[in-house]
């Protein structure tokens, strides 16, 4: 007696062929859901938390750093300096869709927008200055309200696009981290 069996699964060609349909698919859905937008506000983030632990890093036990952060055209400019000479390349990032504003000594949610004479633009960056034990001294917006030079006593939040979990805090020991500054 001979029987004759006939498998009823998919073959590996149609496995395949179904894999990169739904990879196609998967793709073109990611798109339209995750704007790529959404990924600068992240970018900038991190940068500026960054290169703000980077002059803090600096600053203690040698000498006074400044830390610039300056929206040119479509990019964020930010800058390091000591003494007059800049201690890294500027770092760009881009900056398309992203607000930035910033207060000094008020730490409270991003989600209560700062003073709008705090938005950092080209003309009113923001400068941040640590001592040499890596405290804040001064910072704050230039032509900001308050204007620039403040005295950093509680610390500073930079806001960006008035989002409470993209906002950066600053403390008055120096210390920079992401999250809402009143948690």
């Amino acid at each position: 007696m001979n029987r004759c069996f006939r498998s009823s699964g998919f073959s590996l060609v149609e496995l395949i062929i179904a894999i990169i349909v739904m990879g196609i698919i998967g793709a073109i859905a990611m798109s339209r859901i995750l704007n790529a937008n959404a990924f600068n506000v992240i970018t900038a983030r991190e940068q500026i938390v960054s290169v703000l632990r980077m002059a803090q890093q600096r600053a203690i036990g040698h000498e006074d750093v400044v830390f610039t952060l300056r929206p040119v055209a479509d990019e964020l400019v930010i800058t390091l300096e000591a003494s007059g000479f800049d201690i890294i390349d500027p770092v760009r990032t881009p900056l398309a869709t992203v607000g930035i504003r910033s207060d000094s000594n008020n730490l409270t949610s991003c989600s209560t927008p700062p003073d709008p004479a705090n938005a950092i633009t080209n003309l009113k960056p923001l400068i941040v200055e640590f001592d040499a034990l890596g405290d804040l001294k001064n910072g704050g917006v230039v032509d900001g309200a308050p204007t620039y030079p403040t005295s950093i006593t509680t610390g500073m939040r930079i806001c960006l696009n008035n989002d409470p979990l993209m906002s950066i805090c600053v403390s008055a020991a120096g210390f920079a981290y992401v999250g809402d500054c009143d948690a």
